[in-house]
Formats: C-alpha cells, sequence, structure tokens
C-alpha cells in the first residue's frame, strides 16, 4: 500500500462558509425586507470571516461576505426609501389636513340675482341647509346669503306656463365672480358650491 498525503484535520469542514453563503444569498432575495434582511446578511458577513480566518472553503466564505454586504447594503438603501415615502406621505396628508382646515373656515359671500321680463315668476333659493321663495312680477330680484366652510346654493326661477314671450334669468355670483348664470322661457335654475 502507497503512503497517503497528510489528511485534513477531523472536525474542520465548511459549516460556517456554507452558512455565510446561505445567509448572504437570503439578505439579497430578502432585501425588500429590510428589517430580516440586514441580520441575516450581518450574519453572513460575520461567519464569512470567521471561515476566512478558520481556512475553510474560500470561494463559499467570499461570496458569503460579498452578498452579506450587498443585502445589508440594499436593506439600507430600502429602509432610507421608505423613510423618505413615509415622510414625504405624512407631510402631503398634512397638507390636505391644512387645505381642508383652512376651507371649511372659509366664510364666502354669495348674491342670488333673478329677472322675468314680463309676468310673473317664482323665485326659490337655498343655501345648506336652509331654503326661501319668493315671487316677482317683471322686475329684477336679489337677495344676499353667506357661505361657510364647504356649502351650496341653489336658485331656481320659473316663469308663468301661459306667458309666451316670457324670458326667466338666475345668476349666481360667489365673492364676486359669476359661477352660474341660466336664461330660458319657462324655467331655470343655477347652482354653486364651494367644495
Amino acid at each position: 500500500m502507497a503512503p497517503q498525503g497528510p489528511s485534513a484535520p477531523q472536525g474542520q469542514g465548511n459549516g460556517l462558509a456554507i452558512t455565510a453563503l446561505v445567509l448572504g444569498i437570503l439578505s439579497v432575495v430578502l432585501c425588500w425586507f429590510p428589517l430580516l434582511a440586514a441580520p441575516l446578511g450581518i450574519v453572513a458577513l460575520v461567519l464569512g470571516i470567521v471561515a476566512l480566518r478558520k481556512r475553510q472553503a474560500k470561494g463559499m466564505s467570499l461570496t458569503g461576505i460579498i452578498t452579506g454586504g450587498v443585502g445589508v447594503l440594499i436593506s439600507i438603501i430600502v429602509i432610507i426609501i421608505s423613510a423618505i415615502v413615509f415622510a414625504t406621505a405624512i407631510s402631503t396628508a398634512n397638507n390636505y389636513t391644512d387645505e381642508y382646515t383652512e376651507q371649511s373656515e372659509a366664510v364666502y359671500e354669495l348674491e342670488f340675482r333673478a329677472s322675468v321680463n314680463s309676468g310673473d315668476a317664482s323665485v326659490s333659493y337655498s343655501t345648506g341647509g336652509s331654503s326661501s321663495s319668493t315671487d316677482i312680477t317683471a322686475e329684477e330680484w336679489s337677495e344676499t346669503a353667506t357661505l361657510e366652510g364647504y356649502d351650496a346654493a341653489s336658485l331656481v326661477v320659473t316663469g308663468d306656463y301661459e306667458t309666451s314671450d316670457q324670458e326667466v334669468t338666475c345668476e349666481l355670483i360667489l365673492d364676486g365672480e359669476v359661477v352660474d348664470s341660466q336664461s330660458g322661457t319657462t324655467s331655470v335654475s343655477c347652482s354653486a358650491s364651494t367644495f
């Protein structure tokens, strides 16, 4: 029998290198879950370095170190991007809340205007939860109201159906700006909102 060369010492395998490799690969695969991937990557780095010092499989040890480092790096980037996205979302939500609060506290001046060129007409108008009506005869009519926050208003002018050449009009003016204006022969309606 021929003498054999020196054999590897008993008990020294590649367990640390293999574990570093597996954990490094897992840290890269799971990098979108940084709270899981970062610790895996750190353990892969440590085990890879220890495996190199114990002279275990160099390729697996280095691959474990590299993939563990990449996993940790990507996890840090994911955490930073997530923090930026979260902060932006919170800021946007605060801006919408501020705009909503500002809008809900706003006060608007509203003017209802109606006219009929001949004969009689009925005028019905409402804001929020209240409504009123009046009759007009061949004249122009107007009324002012205050809208607060998110509110709506409507104006309906109904003429005399028996008068053939009658023209009725409605107009809503919100803070000095005409927001709706209609004209017709029997009935017209206008509406406005602060939404």
